[in-house]
């Protein structure tokens, strides 16, 4: 799969998913080192993953019962798509990040 069909799947899963207007989530701060804090207002579990910009993968975590909380990263400088699943009403939400 070439990396430009992952970031189009990626983009039109989201949309497929559906979008929840009451659903938000804050990512800060942005740009860091590699740590962010983040909130969301979903009150199921939701799944959190990052991934490149070639749609690589480069943290995921399931089942997270929290609606805020700390994400340290140890990856290279670059751009970066922090989603978030809401489970319950398999909606999604996506922030771009940048680790300096």
């Amino acid at each position: 799969m070439s990396p430009r069909f992952k970031i189009l799947w990626l983009t039109l899963g989201a949309i497929f998913r559906g979008f929840n207007p009451n659903f938000s989530i804050n990512v800060w701060p942005n740009p860091s080192n590699g740590s962010f804090n983040y909130r969301h207002d979903v009150s199921s579990p939701v799944s959190i993953t990052v991934t490149d910009v070639a749609g690589k993968v480069v943290y995921r975590a399931n089942e997270i019962q929290e609606q805020s909380g700390t994400l340290t990263l140890n990856i290279k400088p670059g751009i970066y798509l922090f989603s978030l699943l809401d489970g319950g009403h398999f909606s999604a939400v996506h922030k771009q990040i940048i680790i300096q």
